[in-house]
């Protein structure tokens, strides 16, 4: 009979071991829990970034092609004008050389030694009348 209340001891140090463990493994069960829903919550949270980045890349690359095209239409206007400048600078000589014809025709009338007369003055006149209509003739052409 004395083996008896040892029997007991044991039976409650297990017992008491049993619960322990019973209570570490609900802690630990707790635990897992709580970690796998976080695990559950930064998933998502990082599918939610993922998403977002992927937003800010399309968006980002749709400024980037505006630029590209902005840049390209800028490009293209600066060789337009530049065309248009060196069509400019051909009918600017153009008109260079009518008026130094026009006026070498009008040293052929002045004698050198001979006072310009009064009527010069007005050839010079009809001269640069001539050569405004020139102008605005050839800008009418150019026009066409």
């Amino acid at each position: 009979m004395d083996h008896l209340p040892k029997l007991q001891v044991v039976a409650k140090k297990l017992e008491k071991m049993l619960e322990t463990s019973l209570h570490q493994l609900k802690l630990e069960q707790k635990l897992r829990k709580e970690g796998e829903e976080k695990i559950k919550l930064l998933g998502s949270k990082l599918e939610e970034l993922e998403q977002s980045l992927k937003g800010r890349e399309e968006e980002w690359q749709s400024m980037m092609d505006q630029k590209e095209e902005k840049i390209l239409n800028l490009e293209a206007s600066a060789e337009y004008l530049q065309l248009v400048v060196v069509q400019k600078d051909g009918e600017i000589t153009k008109k260079q050389k009518m008026i130094t014809k026009l006026r070498s025709m009008i040293d052929i009338y002045h004698m050198p030694g001979q006072e310009v007369a009064e009527h010069s003055v007005i050839q010079f006149d009809k001269v640069s009348q001539y050569e405004k209509r020139l102008s605005e003739l050839m800008d009418k052409g150019q026009g066409r």
